[in-house]
């Protein structure tokens, strides 16, 4: 779990990169993803609260040809999904080809490519001050060269995040 809303929204400590990267790094294969942990602002007394609303603000988006629970299924075990919170990922794939990772997105202001390390400095990423990038095509020769694994997160001036599920290349 990359980032969870109910945590976020109560305790400002939703999201887990940290933790991810270190699962992943330590030779663990998993995929990422979002949830609301709804309590829907309840308390322990039965009570409701006010003013944490911790629905609606985690998910995940899954891939499939259509809405049956097999497909449902075998996309979530073949990682078919990424986790958001608001931001869409329309296209992300390596174009073999051309050794280019190609995205297409929702309108964010910033793009970058995460992964086994913390720095990021010799690989591409994109930022801007408005949401305006919903494309972003780049050579995967630096991210061959720093990382062994890698996913992309990609995020809106609001703070809207979504996640691709990590990329192991070595």
């Amino acid at each position: 779990e990359i980032y969870n809303h109910g945590c976020n929204v109560v305790y400002n400590n939703g999201f887990t990169h940290d933790w991810f990267r270190s699962y992943i790094s330590s030779g663990n294969k998993t995929y990422a993803f979002a949830t609301d942990d709804v309590h829907c602002g309840v308390q322990a007394n039965g009570e409701p609260t006010k003013g944490d609303n911790d629905s609606c603000g985690g998910y995940i988006n899954v891939s499939m040809p259509s809405l049956t629970y097999e497909n449902f299924f075998d996309a979530i075990e073949n990682g078919r999904f990424y986790p958001s919170t608001g931001v869409e990922i329309k296209d992300l794939y390596i174009d073999e080809e051309k050794d280019e990772l190609v995205i297409s997105c929702s309108p964010v202001s910033t793009i970058i490519i995460k992964g086994n390390t913390c720095s990021s400095f010799k690989v591409p990423r994109i930022h801007t001050d408005e949401n305006e990038i919903t494309n972003f095509v780049v050579s995967m020769e630096n991210i061959r060269k720093q990382y062994t694994y890698f996913w992309v997160e990609l995020k809106t001036k609001e703070g809207k995040i979504a996640h691709s599920q990590p990329y192991f290349l070595k």
